[in-house]
């Protein structure tokens, strides 16, 4: 089922529609801890990424094209095509 929406979502991203399931926010990466921990964008705000997906977030690159889910638990990298479940720690300028 992740897979479906995270074709779904790549979709989305691609052809600028949000689904209704909620495609939230798009921005990029700023830059991130080697180990994948903590993720900054351009927006401002700054993420912990959960222990179980810091190895797919380690590989993100600055740059990159990031979509912050609606329900803001998930970031979505679509220049990866990769997702990782993630914690705000500090909300957007």
């Amino acid at each position: 089922m992740r897979r479906i929406l995270l074709a779904l979502l790549l979709v989305s991203v691609v052809l600028g529609v949000n689904p209704a399931w909620g495609a939230g926010q798009q921005t990029f990466l700023k830059s991130q801890t080697g180990d994948g921990a903590v993720l900054t964008l351009q927006d401002g705000s700054v993420w912990e990424v959960v222990p179980a997906h810091r190895s797919e977030s380690a590989e993100w690159r600055p740059g990159d094209r990031i979509v912050i889910t609606e329900s803001k638990d998930c970031l979505f990298n679509s220049n990866q095509g990769e997702s990782v479940d993630a914690r705000l720690l500090q909300p957007a300028r």
